[in-house]
């Protein structure tokens, strides 16, 4: 074209380079308007605009990447390195989709890491392991250094709650292991 854009599936572009397609890609004019991803109709699914990263459904924003490398899920302004905001309580879920899942076998976990010059590794873990019974689940914390942790607490899927132990057998109380 005269005006210098450039069309792929379009000979009338509206941008420096358009495509059009199933999953069209659009840049901007360079006004901070930036890359949108199209679904082949006129609703935006993805952009890269005044230096965020959107994810767009619906035309809407459903996650976005800041220039601090924050990720908001639904929120365009995420505080922190995760921040996610809904209307309704905010969910995380960690799934283990594996059907051959077993009593103490780890269904997820929330690591905590750092990297500190000659104590780097695996501090501390929160963790939920299968339970005895099907879809039972026992929540562990477990502590050490350098990667090595060891089970201080566990919470069954009965309400016992054991300190020290991995197998809490008291009902409706703690069970504290004895020091040796």
């Amino acid at each position: 074209k005269n005006d210098g854009k450039v069309g792929i599936g379009t000979s009338s572009p509206s941008a420096d380079l358009e495509t059009v397609g199933s999953t069209g890609i659009k840049t901007g004019n360079g006004s901070g308007t930036g890359l949108f991803f199209a679904d082949g109709s006129s609703t935006k699914v993805g952009s890269f605009s005044n230096h965020r990263f959107d994810l767009i459904t619906n035309n809407t924003t459903r996650a976005s990447i800041d220039t601090s490398g924050n990720v908001g899920i639904g929120t365009a302004s995420p505080d922190e390195q995760l921040h996610i905001s809904n209307s309704t309580p905010a969910v995380i879920r960690l799934e283990r989709n594996d059907t051959t899942v077993s009593s103490g076998n780890t269904i997820g976990n929330i690591e905590f890491e750092h990297q500190e010059s000659g104590g780097e590794g695996l501090c501390a873990n929160f963790a939920v392991k299968a339970d005895t019974g099907a879809g039972a689940g026992a929540f562990v914390f477990e502590t050490g250094s350098a990667g090595t942790l060891t089970e201080k607490v566990r919470f069954t899927s009965a309400g016992n709650v054991g300190i020290g132990l991995t197998d809490p057998q008291t009902y409706g109380g703690f069970t504290v292991k004895q020091q040796s």
